[in-house]
């Protein structure tokens, strides 16, 4: 299954979370975030001045 990124995965509802509800969307979270490629970290200028 492939999702666009216009597609959601997840639904937000008010209310208090429960601690396994909140594991879960950590988990949710931590995948899509290991799915991506990782970006090169910004190192400010190359040269003084």
């Amino acid at each position: 299954m492939s999702l666009t990124s216009t597609e959601s995965v997840l639904r937000v509802e008010k209310g208090h979370a429960d601690p396994e509800e909140l594991a879960a969307i950590t988990a949710v979270l931590m995948a899509r975030a290991a799915g991506r490629p990782a970006t090169a970290a910004h190192r400010g200028r190359d040269t003084a001045g």
